[in-house]
């Protein structure tokens, strides 16, 4: 066994170190969360962006406030960005992992009545993910679906630099098909068509914000 360390609480004891490292290091750091699709958008951001840049991200689902000092705690000091994937089921627990984590770009994929156990109401759940944005502070940059009508008010409310998703925007879905085989074709202002092997069409506005981040 190597060197241990004794504390009175593991988990703030975790993301006590996990804020030491992060200050150390300076990756481009964007995050999401949603009611649903934030892991799938999570890997397919990383798809993308691992391209081109020394990349980390979310392994899994580990979401939460031992999951994301995880995340950070995996990052060197050759990581260029990092892909940090949200979770939560009360009020104020994004806004702590964003003063943890403190990224540059955040999304919210959509609000949808999901740990209503937790939050009451769907708008207690849009008051939840807004805290990404909140995160951000006003230099940072969000990614708005214009699909969803919490997520566009939230576009309306944060004040600093908007990338706009979904049925119109800066990156717009213009058609969702497919062929024999299953596959889907996807064809998205501005870069033109894409052939996936996707098989629900929800999927499609995932691919779009992971196009609008790269």
């Amino acid at each position: 066994m190597g060197p241990c360390v004794v504390v009175a609480d593991a988990r703030k004891a975790l993301t006590a170190f996990a804020a030491w490292h992060r200050a150390k290091i300076q990756p481009k750091i964007f995050t999401v969360t949603g009611s649903c699709g934030k892991t799938t958008t999570k890997d397919f951001v990383y798809a993308l962006l691992s391209e081109k840049y020394k990349t980390e991200k979310t392994l899994g689902n580990l979401n939460n406030d031992i999951g994301v000092p995880l995340t950070l705690l995996r990052m060197g000091p050759e990581t260029e960005v990092a892909v940090i994937e949200m979770g939560a089921n009360h009020v104020g627990e994004i806004r702590e992992l964003c003063a943890l984590v403190r990224p540059d770009e955040s999304a919210v994929t959509l609000v949808a009545p999901a740990h209503l156990e937790g939050f009451g109401s769907i708008e207690r759940v849009a008051m939840a993910k807004f805290e990404i944005a909140e995160g951000l502070g006003p230099r940072g940059t969000f990614y708005v679906n214009v699909d969803n009508a919490y997520t566009r008010a939230m576009g309306d409310k944060y004040p600093g630099e908007k990338v706009y998703f979904g049925s119109e925007g800066d990156v717009a879905i213009q058609s969702v098909t497919y062929d024999d085989a299953g596959e889907m074709l996807l064809d998205l202002s501005p870069i033109g068509r894409l052939r996936l092997p996707l098989p629900v069409k929800a999927h499609a506005h995932n691919v779009a914000l992971a196009v609008a981040v790269d």
